[in-house]
């Protein structure tokens, strides 16, 4: 059994995610925002996945990312954003730099967001671009999470 958590401030959203995946055979856990995704994430021992939105209270996106790419129990586990409010290329770009293995532009209708992830988890990480570290240092990702927030107020 394969296990995904589930990381969205939205019920709604999480909801339609957990259908999309139980669809596909995959087990679900959620969690409202990083922080109770951080906790979810090094609960699961059978983790294969995670999806989160970007934009969320008490531990947005960027930072649940930062977290789970700088924990080594969890740092291999895929993790896929999947945001409305940040779409930007410099979103995606940063995403990517930070670990992320795909950044996906919410809405999509179910069979193209699930070819979306099947592409991001077939594919080599290595064909992500830029070719910089897989994770960034504490420093870099304070100015460019700060840089992020501020486009969007």
């Amino acid at each position: 059994m394969k296990w995904v958590l589930l990381v969205d401030d939205s019920a709604t959203d999480r909801q339609l995610l957990r259908y999309n995946f139980d669809w596909y055979g995959y087990r679900s856990i959620e969690a409202a925002n990083g922080l109770e995704g951080l906790e979810q994430a090094r609960n699961c021992k059978e983790l294969n996945l995670i999806i989160s939105d970007a934009g969320m209270p008490v531990m947005d996106g960027f930072q649940f990312l930062q977290s789970v790419k700088h924990d080594p129990a969890l740092r291999k586990i895929p993790f896929i954003f999947y945001s409305a409010v940040y779409t930007s290329r410099q979103d995606g770009e940063l995403a990517l730099r930070m670990g992320a293995r795909a950044f996906i532009a919410k809405p999509k209708g179910r069979e193209e967001f699930w070819t979306e992830v099947c592409k991001a988890l077939l594919e080599p990480e290595a064909s992500f671009p830029p070719p910089r570290p897989r994770t960034i240092d504490n420093e870099e990702f304070v100015l460019e999470h700060s840089r992020i927030l501020g486009s969007k107020r």
